[in-house]
């Protein structure tokens, strides 16, 4: 089960200030992951870093280009909660997924202590190799 990193996933404070919720967006294109062989299932794909001190109260997806399988993913935190977003998504059409009674999302969020990501997992048994997603949190600096 490889992980694969996305340079570009990075959350930044705003600048008016900590204690202020912020959103944070970074574009996943799953054509270029793995050296553009995509992901498999089992496969974790970074989508966004979170850093430390930052409690994400919601996290979502918006599928920009669909996958032509309907592979299942999950948008959580590796080693925590892999579903704690979203649970069982689905990239087979253009669209929002957002998830309101899924782990972290169903209760007060999820604190990140340390620097950490938010993460894909293929949970279908297709390789995912054409779906364009935006990822979505809305965060809290608590620093």
């Amino acid at each position: 089960m490889p992980t694969y990193p996305l340079a570009n996933a990075r959350a930044a404070v705003p600048v008016d200030g900590i204690g202020k919720p912020y959103s944070v967006k970074n574009r996943v294109d799953f054509s270029t992951v793995n050296g553009g062989n995509g992901a498999v299932q089992n496969d974790i794909v970074e989508a966004l870093r979170i850093p430390a001190n930052t409690l994400v109260l919601k996290a979502f997806a918006k599928v920009i280009t669909p996958e032509a399988d309907t592979t299942d993913m999950d948008l959580g935190v590796t080693g925590d909660v892999v579903d704690g977003f979203l649970d069982g998504a689905s990239f087979a059409n253009a669209g929002w997924l957002y998830d309101v009674d899924e782990g972290y999302s169903a209760g007060e969020g999820k604190l990140f202590s340390a620097e950490d990501t938010i993460d894909f997992k293929v949970t279908g048994n297709h390789t995912v190799n054409a779906a364009v997603v935006d990822v979505f949190a809305v965060c809290i600096d608590l620093n």
